[in-house]
């Protein structure tokens, strides 16, 4: 049974969809470039929603057109199938999460562990909000094989960059010997992931102030200098 939708969830989506509104019939004066823009919007919005409701596996090319209100014709001139479509609203809704998550990071006098705790915060607020989706994404879509591997491991690298970001930011207001290495942000990113894992897997919100304090944790624990883990 799928989760009551929470106001998050669907201020995400319809944010997804834009200002893309069905078109109305007969001849169009939009450029075809324009056309298509808000016909794509529309169908990534309506694979979110129906893989909100019904997950990846009962999730239907038909489902998606009635809820994107498009033809499947349409649906076909711009994906070649369910996956191609799969990997589109995947990428465009971590862009959005991405957006979610520097907002909440944005410098504003705030200390570099404020700072941070605020974006793991607002991830897993999202997470929590939308567990329909957080469960395709990453319980689901994994297995999908090598191509959504591939999109994974992207938003992993755009995760551990912004951490690597934020403590560049913060250099000379951190402890002496402090830092925070690439290929370590990479596997504090994986180490949040696996939280949020384990938490869908067993039907529980993500979203608890123990997660966010492990999280944190996590990076913490992964930022302390080379000569104190000997």
């Amino acid at each position: 049974m799928s989760a009551p939708p929470t106001d998050l969830q669907a201020a995400f989506i319809t944010a997804l969809r834009g200002d893309a509104g069905p078109l109305p019939p007969g001849p169009r004066s939009l450029p075809r470039d324009e056309v298509a823009e808000t016909h794509r919007r529309r169908i990534i919005a309506g694979m979110a929603q129906a893989l909100t409701t019904k997950g990846l596996a009962h999730t239907t090319i038909a489902d998606v057109v009635r809820e994107a209100q498009v033809s499947r014709r349409t649906f076909y001139e711009l994906y070649d199938g369910k996956i191609s479509c799969l990997l589109a609203t995947y990428d465009a809704c971590w862009e959005q999460t991405m957006g979610f998550v520097e907002a909440a990071v944005a410098p504003d006098g705030r200390t570099w562990q404020e700072r941070v705790n605020a974006g793991l915060r607002a991830y897993l607020q999202l997470m929590g909000a939308m567990p329909g989706l957080a469960r395709v994404f990453i319980l689901e879509m994994p297995s999908s094989g090598p191509e959504a591997q591939s999109h994974i491991r992207g938003v992993h690298r755009e995760f551990a960059a912004l951490l690597t970001r934020l403590a560049d930011e913060h250099r000379d207001a951190l402890p002496e010997g402090v830092t925070l290495d690439p290929l370590v942000a990479i596997g504090v990113v994986g180490g949040v992931n696996e939280l949020v894992v384990h938490a869908l897997a067993a039907g529980e919100n993500p979203d608890t102030p123990l997660r966010e304090r492990t999280a944190m944790r996590l990076l913490l624990g992964a930022m302390q200098p080379y000569d104190t883990l000997r």
